[in-house]
């Protein structure tokens, strides 16, 4: 099961794996949704119908979405709630298809040209959603109205979205007019990690599938090309799609990334140059992790971030050091400083 997010604000604002439109069984959408398509280059939906969702590649935006999907909530003057949740449902499905988009965006479905009440949607999508999608996945549902957003907030106990808690989905709500009935709440997304490194060896290429494996089984939302890149997307909208998309970056410094960072030589060009601009302009660079898995640390850091403090990762030898200190950065656990008082 994983997360339902409600926010305030437009999701063409924000970067995500998968982004949701409506549109209606004849192939139409509002106005709204019309502007954005013309603006990002995306093709119109076909008809299709209610329930329906057609998600295809996006090549459009840097940092808007790698996918989009057409949801078909509108038929005609109105909608349909058990097609809402099916919507759900297909969505939390994706999430476990390659290439297992993480992080979806979509409006309430249905509340506009479909009539449905903001509640019942929010109900619905939710149910269907946490029943299908896998444990890393979260949807994100965009609200543009501050005042329905603060509504839909109170309907979910007066708990911020962050706050609440997530229990097991996997019966069917009750009817959406008993306003009595427990709702389904939402819980916090794990700490989602992108993996930068270059695959100079088979060696290489091996181990950090072994760290990626690592951290996803502590808890840690680890991304990484052989997992999550798929033939055919494009390359340097992946790439910065997971940088601006993760809590985290871990840096796998070894002699070859270090002289390929320091050339910007290849794909690994577009990563640095990012990362750079974080941690210059942005003063980010707290979010970036450096790993040094080398016996020769000066050989292995790239000149970059030889200022920064990073964790030692030996090629060789005892690991359990360096595998806490990783998931302590990775996760910001650190040694509390003791109360300041008298000393006896």
């Amino acid at each position: 099961m994983g997360s339902v997010q409600l926010v305030h604000g437009d999701m063409f604002t924000r970067p995500c794996d998968l982004i949701v439109l409506p549109c209606s069984t004849v192939g139409s959408a509002t106005r709204f949704v019309a502007q954005r398509l013309r603006e990002h280059d995306i093709a119109w939906p076909t008809p299709a119908q209610l329930g329906t969702v057609k998600i295809s590649r996006f090549d459009g935006a840097q940092n808007l979405a790698q996918q989009v999907a057409w949801a078909t909530s509108v038929k005609g003057g109105g909608s349909d709630l058990r097609m809402i949740e099916k919507i759900g449902r297909r969505l939390g499905e994706a999430t476990t298809e390659a290439p297992y988009p993480q992080k979806i965006a979509a409006p309430l479905l249905g509340t506009g040209a479909g009539h449905l009440a903001p509640e019942d949607v929010l109900d619905r999508l939710t149910a269907g959603f946490l029943a299908t999608a896998s444990r890393e996945a979260t949807l994100r549902i965009f609200v543009l109205a501050r005042e329905t957003y603060d509504d839909l907030v109170r309907h979910r106990d007066g708990l911020p979205a962050s706050d609440q808690p997530s229990p097991a989905v996997r019966k069917a709500l009750p009817d959406a007019r008993d306003r009595e009935a427990q709702r389904v709440h939402t819980s916090a997304e794990p700490v989602r990690v992108f993996i930068s490194y270059t695959a100079d060896t088979p060696a290489v290429k091996t181990w950090v599938r072994d760290l990626g494996a690592f951290l996803r089984a502590s808890g840690v939302n680890a991304r990484l090309d052989i997992w999550h890149l798929m033939v055919g997307m494009n390359l340097q909208q992946w790439m910065q799609n997971e940088i601006t998309q993760a809590d985290r970056v871990v840096l796998v410094c070894t002699e070859a990334y270090a002289k390929r960072a320091d050339d910007l030589d290849g794909g690994l060009a577009y990563e640095i140059k990012q990362i750079q601009e974080d941690i210059g302009a942005k003063n980010e660079q707290l979010k970036y992790l450096p790993l040094v898995w080398s016996a020769d640390v000066t050989k292995a850091l790239p000149i970059f971030l030889k200022p920064y403090l990073y964790v030692h990762w030996p090629p060789t030898g005892d690991d359990t050091e360096a595998r806490r200190r990783l998931l302590e950065a990775i996760l910001s656990r650190q040694e509390e400083a003791p109360p300041i008082g008298a000393y006896i």
